[in-house]
């Protein structure tokens, strides 16, 4: 995803300790038998939130 003019993309933290979702990760991979690539995207939807938005630019007021 790349930014864009009108497009506001905002990533936060979830407040989840990084360290046990990473290992919770990699007990996922071990467990269903999965590469770990797949998994790493699915541990960072869980610890991070992210936010996208379109906004419309202000008009100009004379």
């Amino acid at each position: 995803m790349v930014a864009q003019p009108g497009l506001l993309i905002h990533v936060a933290h979830r407040g989840f300790p990084l360290t046990l979702v990473g290992g919770g990760g990699g007990a996922l991979a071990l467990w269903v038998d999965v590469p770990l690539p797949y998994v790493i995207p699915v541990v960072l939807m869980v610890a991070l939130r992210v936010t996208v938005r379109r906004v419309r630019p202000r008009k100009a007021t004379a």
